[in-house]
Formats: structure tokens, C-alpha cells, sequence
């Protein structure tokens, strides 16, 4: 600090000298002296020091998907032809037990006739027929593995009639994902034929990048916002262990709930991930910061001016 006897401007700077009164305090050199005017007119505005939870908002964006696991994977056990299909074309909704598609097969035939034989031998043998023979067990069991409930395979051996169709049935309800079929297509056994996916419950996969990834937390809450509309509430429960080669980036999972099927596949959405930083941390208002390059200060208001 630099005193003068006189008043005037200051030979280093183009700024008037300020006056020092006798009884002022300037023993300390880290406190200035400001008139209460002055204050008033450059506007200074102070706040108080307050402990509170800190957060760090992540603003990103994501990618609504399909929840994986409400994905199932709609086949066939046995091999044979596409008779008729009940779905012809993706984005349809299904219900759980609904019919997908109807299959000749020659090897399921095979294996109702070779039932039905089993039964008719336990009965040429004076055996019950419901009695737990082995041969008629083991017949049972291929065509449970076949796909065949045990309604139709009682039916089957009530009637005698060998079903040369077999119906396949939807897993779950959802919406068709992929078709991987058309009628009068020969099929194998294990053929994926549909993917459903319930939509009713999707994730959304967000970028974050590298200046954010230390704030990420397991369980962070995070809002969803699709153009400026209804904004959706969700928490980060899993954080992908790669990082994306070409955007530099982790991806990071929130689960939301999807009642209308607003949300579509494939839709860009707007991502704010609060992720907690400190708890209990003495605070200050951003703007009471400055920054001087080599640390950051913040000025005391000490009243009468004084600062």
C-alpha cells in the first residue's frame, strides 16, 4: 500500500487518490475501505456463507432404447415351413399368449406319431396308459422340448389325431422389434422369428465426457426432457465400463417409465444428470468468486464499508 501527503491523482494509475482519515483502521493491508455511496451505486450485493449439499449438473444428451430386459426372442424348437403369420410387419403390439405364427413341421409329426405309438404299445401290453412308462415319458418330454403345452399333448393322446401345425405364441406383451420372416419361408430349429420388446419401460443411454466422468454417481437423479415437453424423472443406474473410440465419451443407463409410448426408439433427448459433489460444504454464490489465475479469493464484508 502506497500512502501520499497530498491529495490528486495517483502517479501510477489515472485514478484519484483516495482520502485516509485519522481513526481509520489501516493496519491490516488485506482491508480496503469503500464508501457506503459508492457501494450503493456500483451495486454490491452480499450474501451469507451457508453449508449445503453441493450438485453438479450434467447437461448432455441421450437415446431412447428399448429396456434389454423386456426383450424376448420369439423361435421356433423345430424346423419346417411358415404356414401363416399373424404379424405382418414391425411395430405391431402383441399380447403375452397371443398367436405369432402357425408351422408345418414333418419332424414335429414325427415326433406325435412316435407319442402315439408308445401309448398304443402300453396299452397292447395291459399297462395303463397313464401309468408313468418310460417309453411314454421320454415321448412326452421331446415333444414338451418341441414347444407343445401339456393341454395339447393330453389332447393329442385323448383324440389320437396327430396336429401337423404347430402354433407359436408370444412370450410377453410388447411391440414387434424385428421380423425375421414370411410366409412359406422353410425355417430351422432355434430360428429367431420375432423380437418384442415392451416399450412400456425404456432406458435412456446418455453421453457423458471427460470433463464430467469424476461427478458420475450410481443413483444420481436425472431429468429427460423430448422437445421441450414433459419432462421425465429417473436416477443413472448403470455406468458402461468403455469408453465410445470416436465421441471420447461413457454412456451411462436411466431407466424411465414410459406409460404412453411417448418416448420412441431411437428419439434424441435432452439429459440433466444432478450428480452429487460435496455434502455438508461451506458455500458462496458463483459470483462472489474471483478467480486471479493462481487461486480464488472471496471478499468478507466486514460492514461500514469495510471489506
Amino acid at each position: 500500500t502506497v500512502h501520499f501527503d497530498h491529495p490528486g491523482k495517483s502517479p501510477f494509475m489515472d485514478m484519484q487518490l483516495q482520502p485516509m482519515y485519522a481513526g481509520q483502521n489501516n493496519s491490516n493491508p488485506n482491508v480496503i475501505s469503500v464508501d457506503p455511496a459508492m457501494v450503493q451505486d456500483i451495486g454490491v450485493v452480499t450474501a451469507q456463507i451457508a453449508r449445503r449439499n453441493l450438485t453438479r449438473t450434467i447437461n448432455t444428451y441421450g437415446v431412447v432404447m428399448p429396456n434389454e430386459k423386456t426383450i424376448t426372442d420369439i423361435n421356433t424348437r423345430v424346423g419346417g415351413w411358415i404356414d401363416k403369420l399373424y404379424f405382418d410387419y414391425t411395430g405391431m403390439s402383441v399380447r403375452k399368449g397371443g398367436p405369432m405364427a402357425v408351422i408345418y413341421s414333418p419332424e414335429l409329426i414325427g415326433a406325435e406319431q412316435e407319442f402315439l405309438q408308445s401309448v398304443g404299445f402300453a396299452g397292447v401290453s395291459g399297462n395303463s396308459v397313464t401309468s408313468s412308462s418310460s417309453l411314454i415319458q421320454s415321448a412326452r418330454q421331446r415333444l414338451k422340448f418341441f414347444g407343445m403345452s401339456d393341454k395339447q399333448i393330453d389332447a393329442l393322446q385323448s383324440t389320437g389325431k396327430v396336429m401337423d401345425r404347430v402354433t407359436i405364441h408370444s412370450a410377453g406383451d410388447g411391440v414387434i422389434l424385428e421380423k425375421d420372416v414370411f410366409e412359406g419361408q422353410k425355417i430351422t430349429a432355434g430360428q429367431s422369428l420375432f423380437k418384442v420388446a415392451d416399450l412400456h419401460h425404456v432406458w435412456i443411454l446418455a453421453d457423458v465426457f471427460k470433463i464430467d466422468m469424476p461427478f458420475l454417481r450410481i443413483g444420481s437423479p436425472a431429468s429427460v426432457v423430448y422437445n421441450n415437453a414433459e419432462s421425465y424423472k429417473g436416477s443413472v443406474d448403470f455406468v458402461y465400463p468403455q469408453v465410445d473410440p470416436a465421441s471420447r465419451s461413457v454412456k451411462v443407463r436411466i431407466p424411465l417409465n414410459n406409460p404412453g409410448m411417448e418416448l420412441k426408439v431411437g428419439q434424441y433427448v435432452d439429459v440433466a444428470i444432478h450428480s452429487p459433489v460435496s455434502y455438508d460444504a461451506i458455500a458462496v454464490p458463483t459470483q462472489a468468486v474471483i478467480n486471479t489465475g493462481l487461486r480464488t479469493v472471496v471478499a468478507v464484508a466486514l460492514g461500514g464499508g469495510k471489506f
